[in-house]
């Protein structure tokens, strides 16, 4: 038995903090200055989550089995939530033959911020990112040189390719993006471990460690919340600092919300929306297209115009997707790959939800 398929409650609650967090970066402007600190770790913080799951599988697999487990897990579903979001413009009325092409060349290019549903550009990264570990792993198997190696890549992402990957995504399937990203695939398989065992610690001196680094991870990113990034103040003036900044305050940022799932890991809610992170991050577009229609039902024109809104709003639907819009998912998506696949095939689970 794989045991990554074992939960872990403050895992899944992780991935709940997460996806609450993105859902709330998309609305921009409306988010204030959350948009500029969510997106400054939970793409980060959700690689490192599928880093570490690697890090308690005991499956071994062939490359080849890896590999198509991996596209099974990932880019099956992501073909899945481009078809749904494909069905959201036909019965939106914007459907034209050049849209429906154009739409779909996009996606099985896959490339971030060209997608009509743009937080699908996750999942051929994450499935790049899988590809890339499972040959370093049956290379080299060590996971510090593992990490090593993701450092390096880090390295490359950031001064010998001709494009800056969060600037400027441009290759297909975000392979530029998982460059960058892969360090913090291996930094959670490196450190998951470490991780539990310091959290389960009853060593006074782990806990008085945790608290320690806690109270300093939770003042970072309150100030960071109030609009004073510490890590970039302290590290500004050092030339060219901008890479060590962009890890240790991201690094920061998931230790801090590693503790708060720990602290609120026990309610159900935020499990269950954790383990079914997939697809709730494959339904945004259709609560984003399907909300306004029916508030504009009951003559209701739905305006978001501060945190708090976006917030309970958030929330809201939330509570909507995990017992109306994603079990009706589920059930379509085993459909359509029975169809697809033939019946009697099963579906492997995928790393983030």
């Amino acid at each position: 038995m794989d045991s990554s398929s074992k939960r872990i409650a403050w895992v899944d609650t992780l991935k709940f903090i997460g996806v609450f967090g993105v859902y709330i970066c998309h609305f921009q402007a409306e988010a204030g200055y959350f948009y500029t600190f969510g997106f400054r770790y939970l793409a980060e913080l959700f690689i490192f989550i599928s880093g570490a799951m690697e890090a308690i599988s005991t499956s071994e697999l062939s490359l080849f089995d890896g590999i198509k487990r991996k596209f099974n897990s990932i880019i099956l579903p992501y073909f899945f939530f481009c078809f749904i979001s494909i069905l959201i413009i036909i019965f939106s009325g914007e459907a034209t033959v050049n849209v429906l092409l154009k739409t779909s060349f996009q996606y099985l290019a896959g490339i971030r911020n060209t997608l009509f549903s743009p937080i699908l550009w996750f999942l051929p990264t994450l499935f790049v990112i899988s590809v890339i570990f499972i040959l370093l792993k049956k290379l080299i198997k060590n996971r510090w040189l593992i990490l090593l190696a993701g450092s390096i890549l880090f390295v490359i992402s950031e001064t010998l390719l001709p494009h800056h990957p969060l600037v400027e995504p441009s290759w297909y399937w975000n392979v530029d993006s998982a460059i960058y990203f892969f360090f913090y695939y291996a930094l959670g398989y490196a450190l998951f471990p470490y991780i539990v065992k310091l959290l389960s610690s009853n060593s006074r001196s782990m806990c008085l460690a945790v608290l320690i680094s806690g109270v300093f991870a939770g003042a970072y990113a309150l100030a960071f919340l109030l609009g004073k990034d510490y890590i970039a103040i302290f590290l500004g003036q050092v030339p060219h600092s901008n890479p060590i900044i962009s890890i240790a305050s991201a690094v920061v940022l998931i230790w801090f919300s590693i503790l708060v799932s720990q602290t609120i890991s026990s309610i159900e809610l935020f499990q269950r929306i954790g383990r079914n992170t997939l697809y709730i991050l494959g339904s945004e577009q259709i609560i984003k297209h399907l909300t306004p229609t029916l508030f504009s039902i009951f003559g209701l024109n739905l305006k978001i115009e501060s945190l708090s809104g976006v917030i309970i709003f958030t929330f809201l639907a939330f509570v909507a997707e995990i017992y109306l819009i994603v079990p009706f998912l589920k059930t379509f998506y085993e459909r359509i790959l029975s169809f697809v696949i033939g019946p009697g095939r099963t579906q492997e689970k995928s790393q983030i939800g």
